[in-house]
């Protein structure tokens, strides 16, 4: 059987659709929208901190940023996002962070035009992935302080230092790393939020039609630009024949398929499809319990370590994890600025 590689991460794909380059000739529809289908009947969370699914994230990427974020195509570099800068001090134990200036959140009931980022959004929305009431990640997070320090500037003190790698995984634009509306959660509730997403990213949400679809609309004060697409509409559909069938008609661009290399290529022959594999693109790690035996015993851990065949572990992974493929109707060359999807 072939191997996929990794996990392919839908957003990937998007970003791709949404940053190929045209030739000046080229002209774009008079509304932009794509349509995906996921394998799922309904979304579970669209709140940042409590979704876990590969529809809810893929989603939620488009609503939100975090201080700064992986670059598109590059899961192993960093670069700013909603921060412009940052320092870290000699001890490696605090990061100060340096916001850009005119990011702004979406509209939400109260704040019709929606208001700037500021520290205090920052502040909050680490604390609040940090709690374990509010986040499904907040184990990430013990051990460290979060501070507001001016309107503009952030910084994070951690009780012991850690590699740049593991620390820019806890503020990136990734799960608890994503930056919430303070405001728009103190007003509205947490309840309200997690089917009412308010972000800073290029799309902001507009509707949620339990079992059905989640539509977003352009974001028109995004600060990387305006993005060329009006409308991004993910659909909930569990029935592999039906999200087929919408691809084949033009009603969905953008499907998530079987792990299978025979749906693979049986979808590589329709008219007008591609079918992509990205990765790797997520970890996924097993830790020893050391608060419990016989885990306790560093002996025994070592014992562990030394007897697994690291080879027939990644060749069992390759064989056996479910991995989604993704199939998109090709479509004309997107006119524009090439930094449409996080920028």
């Amino acid at each position: 059987m072939k191997k996929w590689p990794g996990i392919i991460l839908f957003a990937m794909l998007l970003t791709c659709l949404l940053s190929y380059p045209a030739a000046s000739e080229d002209k774009l529809a008079a509304k932009q929208v794509v349509n995906i289908a996921y394998n799922t009947g309904d979304a579970q969370s669209l709140d940042p901190h409590r979704a876990a699914s590969t529809a809810d994230r893929s989603t939620l990427d488009m609503i939100f940023n975090g201080l700064v974020r992986y670059p598109l195509g590059n899961q192993i570099g960093i670069e700013p996002d909603l921060a412009e800068s940052w320092k870290v001090s000699d001890d490696k134990k605090t990061w100060t962070f340096t916001l850009k200036k005119g990011v702004f959140f979406h509209p939400f009931p109260g704040s019709p035009e929606g208001y700037e980022l500021t520290s205090d959004d920052v502040v909050f929305s680490l604390k609040r992935a940090s709690n374990a009431d509010t986040s499904s990640y907040a184990g990430e997070y013990r051990g460290m302080e979060f501070k507001a320090v001016d309107p503009l500037t952030v910084a994070i003190t951690l009780e012991k230092p850690i590699s740049e790698t593991l620390f820019f995984a806890k503020v990136a634009n990734y799960a608890g790393g994503f930056v919430v509306s303070k405001k728009a959660i103190e007003s509205q509730g947490n309840d309200w939020f997690k089917t009412h997403p308010v972000g800073t990213g290029p799309f902001k949400f507009d509707s949620y039609e339990p079992q059905q679809k989640t539509t977003l609309s352009r974001n028109d004060k995004y600060f990387r630009g305006k993005p060329i697409l009006d409308q991004v509409v993910v659909r909930y559909i569990p029935s592999v024949s039906s999200r087929e069938m919408g691809l084949r008609t033009g009603e969905l661009d953008i499907i998530e398929g079987l792990n299978e290399d025979k749906w693979a290529a049986q979808v590589a022959t329709f008219p007008n499809v591609n079918v992509k594999a990205y990765g790797p693109c997520e970890v996924q790690t097993l830790f020893f319990n050391i608060t419990q035996k016989p885990f306790d015993d560093v002996r025994v851990r070592k014992a562990f370590s030394y007897a697994v065949n690291r080879q027939e572990v990644v060749e069992f992974m390759g064989k056996n994890m479910a991995v989604p493929l993704y199939a998109a109707a090709e479509a004309p060359p997107l006119s524009g600025r090439s930094d449409q999807r996080r920028g």
